[in-house]
């Protein structure tokens, strides 16, 4: 066999690998949360001006859009009784 190759089980490869996800996941959820003066402010959205539908371009978000696919098909499959 040449040089730097070694031979793997499965099982020790799947073992490798939940170990490595297990590193991943203790990171996660031992990494400190920013105090609340580092954290960046949101800009909220005061003036209906800044909001533009992204489907008609109105001064309304896309989830009250009339026209809105989602809404629209919601609406006709509830007069159904959520039948298909």
């Amino acid at each position: 066999k040449p040089a730097g190759i070694h031979e793997v089980s499965e099982t020790t490869a799947l073992a490798a690998q939940i170990a490595h996800i297990h590193n991943m996941m203790k990171t996660l959820m031992t990494t400190p949360v920013l105090p609340a003066a580092e954290a960046e402010p949101v800009k909220a959205v005061i003036d209906s001006a800044e909001v533009a539908c992204v489907y008609y371009g109105g001064g309304h978000l896309f989830a009250d859009c009339p026209g809105n696919p989602v809404s629209v098909n919601y609406v006709a499959n509830y007069s159904k009784n959520n039948n298909p």
